[in-house]
């Protein structure tokens, strides 16, 4: 290297803070790491991390099948359930009722309402997309997220494919995406009133696509690798390998290259500081081969954190602030966002940010299902809709880049501040999660090695803890992408008390 060694950045300090706080110091082999923790040698601490990663990532298997699913063990019952073979008390003498079932599962008292929709009947079964009850969410809960985290119907019905080669399984997948795109695109005429008389305007406008990239990207991941067994998988769409700087294509190559023991140790060491920092910050010892390997194999372990964007930059009103000066602006949002933009508010702003940084950029992902669907002979007049869409997100996004040639992704916050740098970051009472951090990898499951949920304690999907906040710099700012609080699965006073806590 040569010359004065630089001073750690705000990040490489924050991110040996938070990963000194998750590791087992005690551990035999970890004596190094902490007389480094000890003296505060933050730069020491993170080379040590890279390097245990480099050790561990050497010692993984790229080629065989997806790692075990332990952490979820109700996906054979949802793809039996879901081709019309097991009924709910098959599931209930096969799994005992126990937290991972009820949140990756089906609740019980939903049971009724989605086998008379037909979503859980053989393939070629109408399916009744509003539901009984004439509510879109009934049925499109279950289809996009699948109760919870986003890893359900689509790769448990793909794993079953894969895993037995019947084609029922393949045949419920494709009926399902294609008939839930289309209610998608036809709903956006109809207007569905809640209970409490408050406009949905079809649950499908909402976060259908969040929704449909937690789970439909993974189990498309696993699809296009074993399409039929026999056929390559459709040619993903050139523009899609689009990279906006030679710094990230760079990278990309370096990890690449490290996934197949080509480079040395002190070549994934230069890469760039931010990724491996965030991925220590992210990533538990425990738990980090496990989860990297989920990346790669595009089999992830928590799907809702395939975020793309190098550093979490505050949020949506920033960001916009910025895009106002653009005459592109107003051109891209009437092309890609007519629906988010316009009608998605809510009291905290929570969702108009995530619709922008979730559905925009990955409407852009829609283009490989598209060619996907049009490959086994669907040509429904909504494919050429996805790739309107997705053309029109792509230059969204691309107004979005950096100077650097890195995409930012909006952190989950009330509202972005710029620093004082001891300001207290605010929370957000609409989503639990901030500080994703990764290269943008769209269609190309192997760039996972990236992804990481930075900043955070451990947490179960969206039962997270409270979240602390990171500094990042972007558009020439010093700004606080804030954490939160949790607001799934808390009663109203506790998630008052965690807020009270956490804000101070």
């Amino acid at each position: 290297m040569g010359g004065e060694e630089a001073s750690p950045t705000v990040q490489e300090r924050e991110a040996a803070t938070a990963l000194a706080e998750r590791l087992d110091l005690t551990r035999p082999g970890m004596e190094a790491m902490r007389a480094a923790v000890e003296a505060k040698d933050h730069k020491a601490v993170l080379d040590l991390f890279r390097a245990r990663l480099v050790k561990r990532l050497r010692s993984m298997d790229f080629s065989g099948a997806p790692p075990s699913r332990s952490f979820n063990r109700t996906l054979t019952a949802d793809a039996q359930m879901l081709v019309g073979r097991w009924t709910l008390e098959d599931y209930k003498k096969a799994y005992k009722r126990d937290w991972i079932d009820t949140f990756s599962g089906i609740k019980e008292d939903d049971y009724p309402i989605l086998t008379a929709s037909g979503l859980m009947a053989p393939p070629g079964t109408p399916i009744q997309w509003l539901g009984p009850d004439g509510n879109s969410q009934r049925v499109g809960w279950y289809i996009g997220g699948w109760g919870g985290g986003g890893w359900g119907f689509n790769t448990a019905l793909v794993d079953a494919w894969w895993s037995s080669g019947e084609a029922i399984y393949k045949d419920k997948w494709l009926e399902i995406c294609q008939g839930y795109f289309h209610e998608y695109f036809t709903s956006a005429t109809r207007q569905t009133l809640s209970p409490d008389g408050k406009p949905l305007d079809s649950f499908f406008h909402l976060h259908t696509a969040w929704r449909i990239k937690n789970s439909f990207l993974p189990s498309l991941a696993l699809l296009a690798k074993h399409l039929d067994h026999e056929k390559e998988p459709p040619p993903h769409p050139e523009w899609l390998r689009h990279w906006p700087s030679e710094a990230v294509q760079k990278a990309r190559a370096e990890a690449n290259k490290a996934m197949t023991s080509e480079a040395s140790a002190e070549s994934l060491a230069s890469l760039p500081a931010a990724p491996l920092a965030w991925i220590a910050i992210g990533l538990t010892e425990e738990t980090a081969p496990f989860l990297i390997e989920s990346y790669v194999t595009g089999d992830y372990f928590f799907a809702n954190q395939n975020y793309d964007g190098i550093l979490s930059v505050a949020t949506i009103a920033l960001v916009f602030d910025d895009l106002k000066k653009s005459r592109e602006l107003e051109r891209v949002v009437d092309q890609a966002i007519p629906w988010w933009a316009g009608r998605v508010m809510h009291r905290d702003g929570g969702a108009l940010e995530q619709d922008i940084s979730y559905s925009v950029k990955y409407v852009e992902e829609f283009a490989y299902q598209a060619t996907l669907f049009a490959s086994q002979g669907c040509t429904a007049a909504w494919i050429e809709e996805f790739r309107r869409l997705s053309a029109a997100a792509a230059n969204f996004w691309d107004l979005l880049q950096t100077p650097q040639g890195l995409l930012p992704c909006m952190g989950n916050s009330k509202y972005g501040t710029e620093a004082p740098r001891k300001a207290k970051p605010q929370t957000s009472t609409y989503f639990p999660y901030s500080g994703y951090a990764g290269l943008r990898t769209p269609g190309a499951p192997e760039d996972q090695l990236f992804m990481s949920f930075a900043n955070s304690r451990r947490s179960v999907g969206h039962l997270s803890p409270n979240t602390g906040s990171v500094h990042v710099t972007a558009y020439g700012r010093d700004l606080i992408a804030p954490g939160g609080s949790p607001s799934y699965g808390l009663t109203a006073p506790a998630q008052k008390a965690e807020e009270k806590a956490f804000d101070g």
